[in-house]
């Protein structure tokens, strides 16, 4: 109860030096729970014979304040505030507010004039937010803002360095959130316009560094950016009927192409997502507004010059979302008909192969374009040699090793003989030697074998283009196993190289001519007798060398020859 008599006493005082008026009900009620006394006379016989002053032409609601409040603002804390205000404080702000002291004296008497380098660290600057507070609560229509004083003082260029500097001392995280509040509404209320914050905020000199560049903050990654995010707020909330969109002065100095890129490299920083999706999400509906088709974003987006950086290019993204968000079909497609129509399938193919990927940018983008591409060409039946042309690798046989394509149209050709696995499979050969003759492919591959990055796979290629003449000139598997002369004997047989030659020969001519399908030891059983061959394993089997293929060999011989035995009973 002496608490509240002393803050009575403050109040008394502070009311005393006021134009503020107390009402009758004020008088008998100051706060919730606590009445005054009424004065009476001696022995409490008779009524008061002196009130407190009361005058009601001055109930103005701009000066009025009850004492009830003033109470109520000294005895309950302000959660609001950076930090809780003393009684002594309160009553030290109260007095400036009665006194109506403007807020240049509360400015300088603070000290705050000192250099605004230490404004930050002023153990006062508590007192001139509660000041602020408290004149704009009891003064509604002549509302101060916080940071006035402080860019009259040391101008916006200034005061705007101190908020970028991102290494606020703790417990001022408060003050400098509230600063950019505050210095954001001043700009709209002193008219500046959307040019002027940004060219003021040097938003038209960092490029795509505005959602890129270092965190200065665990909340703000660039404070200028939220800075004019904070003035188009307030600018469209007193002028709703001149709303602004964020993407008009970005669009204007960094054009389409530039504001996508910033937009999505701004989405992937948790500071900067929100207004990095607000952007990206105007400029799309921008082209939605206009009906834009996909190929004139794709130019707008400059991906026409992206080449081989495409699928590490932001923008991809963008034209993807947009296509997602204006077409019904497979978004996909649609992007794979714009691609394709710019760089050709053999330019699409070889950067879905060599061409750089983003995938922290991109993430699986780039893999389901080239998987839809693909799937494509299957849906329409397309054959392996109109892939071939496509891909442009019918325009010349000397690079054609070490063409990128070839590894698209080989898994293209796979993808194709699995999809239609009851028919006679296409070879890579059948395909080639459509396009090129025996002779100028025999002459490359003798070429490339004396190329060190090249002799494994021609060597390969020979081997195949040899069996692929074979099978042109009509050759059966057993004329190919004399050919290779195989049939000269049976006791280095399993050693010899053209065995696997001919093995291979065997697979591509019963898969081309599964009416003569031949097997092994039908073939081998032409050649040499069962004994011989069943001697010859025997002895294969106890060295370590053929040992394996020895004993498989075996168990075929004896299926062969049980297959013989119960065909001749029948």
């Amino acid at each position: 109860m002496r608490f509240h008599l002393v803050v009575l006493l403050a109040v008394a005082t502070l009311l005393a030096d006021s134009d503020a008026v107390i009402t009758p009900a004020s008088a008998t009620t100051l706060i919730s729970g606590f009445r005054s006394r009424p004065k009476s006379g001696v022995h409490g016989d008779g009524p008061a014979t002196r009130f407190l002053r009361t005058d009601t032409a001055r109930y103005d609601e701009e000066r009025a304040i009850t004492a009830s409040k003033v109470i109520e603002w000294m005895l309950v804390p302000t959660s609001a505030q950076a930090k809780k205000l003393s009684l002594a404080e309160k009553f030290k702000v109260q007095k400036w507010v009665n006194k109506q002291k403007t807020s240049e004296y509360v400015f300088k008497r603070l000290g705050l004039n000192g250099g605004v380098e230490n404004v930050l660290t002023n153990p006062k600057l508590h007192l001139y937010s509660a000041y602020i507070d408290r004149f704009n609560a009891q003064h509604p229509a002549k509302k101060a803002n916080m940071v006035d004083m402080f860019t009259t003082t040391y101008g916006d260029a200034a005061v705007l360095k101190l908020l970028e500097k991102g290494t606020s001392p703790k417990g001022t995280e408060k003050f400098v959130s509230r600063f950019r509040i505050d210095l954001a509404n001043s700009w709209v209320t002193s008219g500046k316009s959307a040019e002027d914050v940004f060219t003021l905020l040097k938003l038209d000199k960092t490029g795509y560094k505005i959602f890129t560049g270092p965190q200065t903050s665990k909340e703000v990654a660039n404070p200028a950016l939220q800075l004019y995010a904070a003035y188009l707020d307030g600018f469209n909330q007193k002028f709703p009927e001149k709303k602004m969109e964020m993407l008009a002065m970005f669009r204007k100095t960094y054009g389409d192409n530039g504001v996508a890129e910033m937009a999505e490299l701004g989405m992937k920083v948790p500071s900067t997502s929100n207004i990095a999706s607000i952007l990206r999400k105007e400029l799309l509906n921008s082209w939605r507004g206009k009906e834009d088709d996909a190929e004139h974003v794709f130019k707008a987006l400059k991906l026409d010059h992206a080449g081989d950086d495409l699928l590490a290019t932001p923008q991809l993204n963008t034209l993807f979302s947009y296509i997602k968000m204006t077409y019904d079909r497979k978004p996909e497609d649609v992007m794979n008909n714009v691609l394709a129509k710019h760089y050709g399938y053999d330019d699409l193919s070889r950067i879905f192969i060599h061409g750089q990927r983003r995938i922290d940018l991109l993430e699986t983008l780039p893999m389901r374009l080239e998987n839809a591409m693909v799937n494509r060409w299957l849906r329409k039946e397309e054959p392996p040699s109109d892939i071939f042309s496509f891909l442009l690798l019918d325009e010349g046989v000397d690079k054609l090793l070490t063409n990128p394509n070839m590894r698209m149209w080989e898994s293209y050709t796979a993808k194709f003989n699995a999809k239609n696995a009851n028919d006679v499979p296409v070879t890579m050969m059948q395909t080639l030697t459509k396009f090129y003759s025996y002779k100028d492919l025999s002459g490359m591959l003798e070429k490339a074998k004396n190329v060190p990055s090249t002799a494994t796979i021609a060597k390969k290629w020979q081997s195949e283009l040899r069996a692929q003449q074979w099978l042109d000139d009509g050759l059966s598997a057993n004329a190919v196993f004399e050919v290779l002369k195989l049939d000269g004997g049976v006791e280095k047989l399993l050693t010899n190289p053209n065995l696997r030659v001919w093995e291979n020969y065997r697979t591509l001519f019963n898969s081309q001519k599964p009416e003569d399908t031949t097997t092994m030891m039908q073939t081998l059983l032409k050649f040499y007798s069962y004994k011989t061959l069943s001697d010859m394993l025997e002895k294969a089997k106890d060295m370590p060398a053929t040992a394996k293929i020895a004993a498989e060999w075996q168990l075929q011989l004896k299926a062969q020859r049980l297959g013989a035995i119960r065909i001749k009973w029948l």
